[in-house]
């Protein structure tokens, strides 16, 4: 038979209950302290932010990203790129347009040097603000330094016109040189390359003379043509600033000039120290005569051509 009620009661009265239904102890037991409440993490952070259902390798969600557009622009920059790596290999092919022989490294090297893809930097513009259009490069970029590489010699030129250039040679007592460009003309970008950025060219040019320089259809150009008729361009001269008289026009361009510029060099420094044997400001004007000679023959201006 099992216990019955009435057992149970016998035995918690034994033990010093109250027998009441439910009791567990007489009203004068000790009652145990509740549990302290403590605080503290479930899970580490080797979880990540999803916690302990987080997929190991799931993405972190962020808010606000659009991905559609992300996808949209980094498919675009991979079109753009593929089309810069595209015109890179067609200008590097067309290197007559930069006055570069093909077959010729050192000059492949110079006109590839600094542009390697990972300098160029690419911005997004849109008409509508939404998806990227168009790419254009920073500083960095081809054109900017090709720019740079055929830019006019600044640091020696004469900024002011043509009768102020004349007078601040007179003061100085330095011939004028004039150099009076043509855009049309590649031949004008190759001596901004080639001759006046030479370090050599320019010392002697600071030294000896004042330059002006000037493109052929700017009003000081047009001004100075309609005196002076240079016949082809670019065109180089010398000239007298104390009477205006053009002493001497230099013919530089030649096949072998316009392809190494060495070449090109010692042939302006050929005429250029020919002309400063011949002539002193020192003299007087009229003392200007060179030595016998084939320029010795000139015509009335005194204008010889070498």
């Amino acid at each position: 038979t099992g216990v019955t009620l009435e057992d149970a009661r016998a035995i918690l009265a034994a033990q010093g209950g109250s027998g009441a239904p439910g009791g567990l102890g007489g009203a004068d037991d000790e009652v145990r302290a509740p549990i302290a409440p403590t605080q503290g993490r479930l899970f580490g952070d080797h979880h990540g932010a999803g916690g302990l259902f987080a997929r190991p390798g799931a993405a972190t969600q962020v808010s606000f990203r659009n991905f559609e557009e992300e996808s949209r622009r980094l498919e675009a920059e991979k079109r753009a790129k593929r089309r810069l790596a595209d015109q890179k290999d067609s200008l590097g092919s067309s290197s007559a347009v930069y006055g570069l022989g093909s077959d010729s490294a050192s000059a492949k090297k110079q006109f590839s040097a600094g542009h390697d893809d990972d300098e160029y930097v690419y911005e997004y513009e849109s008409d509508d603000g939404d998806l990227p259009m168009t790419v254009s490069r920073t500083s960095t970029t081809r054109e900017q330094n090709l720019q740079t590489l055929f830019q006019p010699p600044r640091e020696i030129l004469f900024s002011g016109s043509f009768d102020q250039a004349r007078a601040h040679a007179k003061a100085e007592k330095r011939w004028l040189l004039v150099n009076i460009q043509k855009d049309s003309e590649f031949f004008s970008y190759v001596l901004n390359r080639d001759l006046w950025q030479a370090d050599l060219i320019r010392d002697i040019v600071s030294t000896s003379f004042v330059f002006f320089q000037h493109d052929h259809g700017d009003h000081e150009a047009e001004m100075y043509a309609r005196f002076y008729k240079p016949q082809t361009f670019p065109h180089i001269a010398i000239i007298d600033p104390r009477t205006g008289e053009l002493l001497l026009t230099l013919d530089l361009k030649t096949r072998a000039n316009e392809n190494d510029p060495n070449d090109l060099r010692s042939s302006f420094l050929d005429k250029v120290s020919k002309f400063l044997e011949d002539y002193s400001m020192s003299a007087p004007p009229s003392s200007n005569t060179p030595p016998p000679g084939p320029a010795a023959a000139r015509p009335q201006s005194n204008q010889s051509a070498v």
